[in-house]
């Protein structure tokens, strides 16, 4: 059974408290978020408008982070949960630099890659993540993926029968588990309508990781790649992709 998280961007009042919520429960440190909380404004033929969304791991059906890391650090779970194993990450930066929603952060302090993992801790307790359980306007809800895409449908609909068109986004081909429903019209940046992969990651994972793992081992093929990065990240940037409404 794959878990998911919608969010409702009609709901959202820009409170932060899944910000605040993800910190204290995660214990990140200051100057690093899981969650990070963008502002998009705007007009159009009603006026004027501004919608705040909150932004963190998509946990993507095909996570790039999991195809890229050297050590194996980073798993997608039976139930779809992306997730990272501190003790195994090296610090390479590989899934930093190659995360098309630029989820994945670096601790400098830790020397090591951090991210969301839907607290998942909490959900194999039977609870949910800390930002789900602490929204106060209900625009986060983390349940079943089918339940959640049902209710995604609904609130479209009764948002439609209210005059305002609405889309449900999930990353195009990337499939993810984030479930967002956002008003027609409205340009988010982060939130691509075709998010892109690197072409860099198919040059690690072809040519790079082989040679690494052959001449020095999974630790050797990361201190390749962390010389190699700067160069790829400046060169193949992932595409912006365009407003998440289209089509």
């Amino acid at each position: 059974m794959r878990r998911a998280m919608l969010v409702d961007l009609s709901r959202c009042v820009g409170c932060k408290s899944c910000i605040i919520s993800c910190k204290q429960e995660n214990e990140v440190i200051p100057g690093l978020f899981y969650n990070e909380l963008k502002e998009k404004e705007g007009s159009d033929h009603e006026g004027f408008y501004k919608y705040t969304y909150p932004r963190s791991c998509m946990h993507c059906d095909t996570p790039t982070c999991v195809k890229v890391c050297p050590v194996g650090a980073n798993t997608k779970k039976e139930d779809g949960i992306v997730y990272r194993e501190p003790k195994k990450c090296v610090g390479c930066k590989y899934c930093v630099n190659t995360c098309p929603y630029n989820a994945s952060k670096y601790n400098a302090l830790a020397e090591k890659a951090e991210k969301c993992t839907f607290c998942i801790k909490r959900v194999r307790n039977g609870l949910k993540p800390a930002c789900a359980t602490n929204c106060p306007s209900d625009a986060r809800t983390y349940g079943e993926m089918n339940d959640l895409l049902a209710l995604a449908e609904k609130r479209k609909a009764s948002l439609k029968a209210k005059g305002q068109e609405a889309v449900i986004y999930r990353g195009d081909k990337l499939n993810t588990s984030m479930i967002y429903l956002i008003p027609v019209g409205v340009d988010l940046p982060g939130l691509p309508a075709h998010p892109q992969i690197p072409t860099s990651v198919g040059f690690w994972q072809d040519i790079v990781q082989p040679l690494g793992k052959l001449a020095m081992g999974s630790v050797g093929a990361a201190v390749i790649t962390s010389f190699l990065i700067n160069t790829f990240k400046a060169e193949d940037k992932p595409a912006k992709g365009g407003k998440v409404n289209e089509g």
